[in-house]
């Protein structure tokens, strides 16, 4: 499963980002947090998802997760947030995203599935929610005080009992 930001749909005649939000979101980030600090959380996440199913399921369910999980893992976000359009971009490793607020993007195909996507904005935070028949992803971009950014990421599918959720930290590394 990649769910990497391929697809959007917003909130149409939803309010536009406030000033603050467009300042403090917009800026390039690197990952706070060393392997040491990162893999456990990740694995813990994966395996917690697992909890529930039976024993013969999980080896084939790790297989599969743990590399949608780690996906996530981008060791430097470039993030660009104005009132009409989002762009992430994760280091040059993957294809840039960049969507319209409004949604008008439409759905993407991803791996032969299609996906809605929702972009939701708060006074200190940016999410995106991928959603499909199989299940999806949403990351919530939650911008610190201190310049510094915290991912909060989950997987969720009708085929796990439990949703997979896990942090990553991030510092601030310049102005985009």
């Amino acid at each position: 499963m990649s769910l990497v930001p391929l697809m959007m749909m917003g909130l149409a005649g939803a309010a536009a980002p406030s000033p603050e939000l467009l300042a403090r979101a917009t800026g390039s980030f690197v990952l706070a947090e060393g392997p040491a600090l990162y893999e456990p959380k990740l694995d813990a996440a994966v395996e917690s998802g697992m909890d529930s199913l039976p024993f013969f399921v999980k080896p084939l369910a790790r297989l599969r997760l743990k590399p949608a999980v780690y996906e996530t893992v981008c060791p430097g976000l470039s993030i660009g947030l104005s009132a009409e359009v989002f762009d992430l971009s994760c280091g040059g490793e993957q294809a840039p995203f960049s969507r319209k607020l409004d949604g008008s993007d439409g759905p993407v195909i991803d791996e032969g599935d299609a996906y809605q996507v929702r972009i939701e904005h708060g006074p200190d935070w940016v999410s995106i929610r991928f959603s499909g028949e199989k299940g999806g992803q949403a990351n919530r971009y939650v911008f610190q005080p201190d310049g510094g950014m915290v991912l909060h990421a989950t997987i969720f599918s009708p085929y796990l009992p439990d949703d997979l959720s896990w942090t990553l930290r991030y510092r601030r590394t310049g102005a985009s």
